[in-house]
């Protein structure tokens, strides 16, 4: 098995089968700062694990 297999195993046993899991996504505002600079915002989200793929309730995002 390798380390791409191995990864992919350690996240289905921690986050699959049904658990409900937190995840942080991560994304910049089109509106700059009042310096001129993109504004960056992390929050936390609600999420499930399936099929190597974690969806997100309310909003179609797959995050790989």
């Amino acid at each position: 098995m390798n380390r791409y297999d191995e990864g992919l195993e350690l996240i289905n046993k921690s986050c699959g089968n049904g658990k409900d899991n937190v995840i942080s996504v991560a994304t910049i505002s089109t509106t700059l700062s009042g310096e001129g600079l993109p504004c960056p915002c992390v929050r936390e989200v609600d999420a499930y694990y399936e099929k190597g793929v974690f969806i997100l309730p309310h909003m179609v995002y797959q995050i790989r």
